[in-house]
């Protein structure tokens, strides 16, 4: 039997939840990262709000909050729990992992697109957005190239596409979860493999999108909906 110890949990955006959110985005929220006991809270729960939250000694959650603080909750005879603010190095970054359906590979360094949904092809990994195409970036656009883009899984015929100096951004329609391979013809030896997924139409509030990108290990995404850019994420 599942231990429930919330004294008033909205779960997953449901119901009130969900229409509370749809009427202010801005709303506070928390993101289940995990808990002790496992059975206590899902990962990836929604929560409504710290104060609702009620735990037995021993117990404990570890949280995101909306404004991107990490942070654990563990019970205690008072009744009221602990708060013990996570302070390591990236510890957003390292609770979206936690949420991710598979291991997650480190991080590559790389400079960020200006915008969410962008890709920089400078760095492998997964990328979401919120329909079937997705811009990429390039840092450096003093040349005029030749983007190559190379379907691997599954394979498919390469595309190329002439990148004209001054220009960094090019719009690519991508196949739900393929695997491509990109480069510059003027950099033949720095090919990334990058892969796309498209969010589904009925994810629209913010707090789902985050946790579906997390799964989907798109990570750094992720964290920039964290939590002053929450109107580019939607």
């Amino acid at each position: 039997m599942r231990i429930r110890q919330t004294l008033l949990i909205l779960l997953v955006l449901g119901g009130g939840f969900q229409t509370t959110l749809a009427a202010n985005e801005m709303a506070s929220y928390l993101i289940v990262v995990e808990s002790t006991p496992p059975e206590l809270f899902e990962k990836g729960q929604i929560l409504a709000g710290e104060d609702s939250i009620k735990l037995a000694t021993g117990q404990r959650v570890k949280l995101i909050a909306s404004d991107g603080t990490v942070f654990t909750l563990i019970g205690n005879d008072s009744g009221v729990p602990t708060r013990q603010i996570d302070d390591s190095k990236n510890p957003l970054v390292d609770a979206l992992k936690l949420l991710s359906d598979s291991p997650y590979r480190r991080l590559r360094s790389g400079k960020l697109p200006p915008k969410v949904w962008m890709a920089n092809i400078d760095v492998r990994g997964n990328y979401c957005a919120p329909g079937n195409s997705i811009t990429l970036w390039r840092s450096n656009a003093e040349k005029t190239t030749t983007l190559v883009i190379e379907p691997r899984r599954p394979r498919g015929k390469p595309i190329k596409i002439k990148w004209a100096a001054k220009k960094d951004k090019y719009r690519f329609i991508f196949q739900e979860g393929t695997k491509y391979r990109i480069y510059l013809t003027n950099s033949p030896r720095r090919k990334k493999s990058l892969t796309f997924y498209q969010i589904p139409t009925k994810i629209k509030f913010i707090p789902q999108k985050v946790i579906w990108m997390a799964k989907h290990r798109c990570i750094l995404q992720a964290t920039r909906c964290f939590p002053d850019n929450k109107p580019e994420c939607q």
